[in-house]
């Protein structure tokens, strides 16, 4: 089977020519790069997305962590209720990398809370 379209001989190499022409010039190129990479802004050193951090009273110890599992069954919710109170900023929580972690110093006082807050009458 022959491959279709032209084929130089085997041992011969097409000739590279260069231009006079000033526009692909390297040195050209070189100059106007270094012209636009001035022209940009530099950014500020906190750059990026604002972290918020809460202090507590004691350290966390990571040991002692709890997995939205654990709160779950320990205030006899759906972990879909853990997630929630995640969510709404009712529970204090950590995520290391994907998964939420709460301390058990941050589960108690949401249950004080709970329990000082005024029953909410005005769900059916």
């Amino acid at each position: 089977m022959r491959p279709s379209g032209y084929e130089q001989p085997e041992g011969t190499s097409q000739p590279v020519t260069a231009t006079d022409n000033p526009s692909q010039s390297l040195q050209d190129g070189q100059e106007d790069l270094a012209d636009s990479l001035k022209a940009l802004p530099t950014l500020p050193n906190d750059f990026g997305p604002p972290a918020v951090r809460t202090l507590m009273d004691r350290p966390i110890r990571i040991g002692s962590l709890l997995t939205v599992k654990q709160v779950a069954a320990r205030l006899g919710v759906s972990a879909a209720t853990v997630y929630g109170l995640c969510e709404r900023r009712e529970l204090h929580h950590v995520r290391v990398a994907n998964a939420i972690r709460v301390s058990p110093d941050a589960l108690e006082a949401f249950l004080r809370r709970m329990a000082a807050a005024p029953p909410n009458r005005s769900r059916r």
